[in-house]
């Protein structure tokens, strides 16, 4: 049986896109997902909450797409695959990514700072083919 994966995830950008280029010239862009995360304490009654990063990526077009509309501190909702890359050294860690499939900003044109308040709200979608298939 062959098997599938799909990872949704929803949070802000934690920092702007960082736009690559491979040695063939195909354009990557790096960038990371900061979801939060808040519970109870049964014990104490007290909130904690605590951020995970999740490393994304965006290949091609949608690098473009990323590169011009997106920035960091909106909100996003990013559809992918993860891939794990091996360890660069014998005892060293795999490093897991989301390679983004679909990107979808959820933060409204108004609140973005760059643009103005009168514009009104759009979804910015954008979505690829899977680039190392």
């Amino acid at each position: 049986m062959r098997g599938y994966q799909l990872v949704i995830v929803l949070g802000n950008l934690a920092r702007d896109p960082e736009i690559r280029y491979t040695a063939n010239k195909k354009k990557v862009a790096f960038f990371s997902v900061a979801v939060d995360k808040e519970w109870k304490d049964k014990e104490s009654g007290l909130k904690s909450n605590k951020a995970d990063f999740i490393p994304v990526e965006a290949w091609d077009s949608l690098a473009d797409i990323t590169e011009q509309l997106f920035k960091k501190g909106n909100q996003i909702h990013v559809v992918g695959e993860l891939r794990y890359d091996p360890p660069k050294e014998p005892n060293g860690i795999w490093r897991l990514r989301l390679v983004a499939q679909e990107i979808i900003k959820l933060t409204p044109k108004f609140r973005d700072t760059d643009i103005q308040k009168e514009a009104p709200y759009q979804d910015e979608t954008a979505t690829t083919a899977d680039p190392l298939e």
